[in-house]
């Protein structure tokens, strides 16, 4: 469950931390801050305001029942760790 393994970290609604913290946990090697900016782009869905994810996030968790809010929340966090899990940093860990 992406959704419930994101409310581990300390602010999920934060781009930056929530990808910082996901490599904190899951990764012992450092990854290069390319790819962190590509997995900001990731969460941000093309967008270049980190907003698109803090509103995406907050949106989902004032309405969590709501399907729309939950898929792309959803949609953007299986992406986002399913390349956080293919990394080569991660095979090393």
């Amino acid at each position: 469950d992406t959704i419930a393994l994101s409310e581990k970290f300390s602010d999920p609604s934060s781009a930056t931390k929530l990808i910082q913290e996901s490599l904190d946990h899951f990764h012992a090697i450092e990854v290069s801050q390319g790819q962190k900016d590509y997995m900001k782009t990731i969460l941000l869905a093309g967008q270049l305001d980190d907003q698109y994810w803090t509103d995406a996030w907050n949106d989902y968790k004032a309405d969590p029942t709501n399907t729309t809010k939950k898929n792309v929340v959803e949609g953007r966090l299986k992406l986002l760790y399913k390349y956080i899990f293919n990394l080569a940093e991660y095979q090393l860990s």
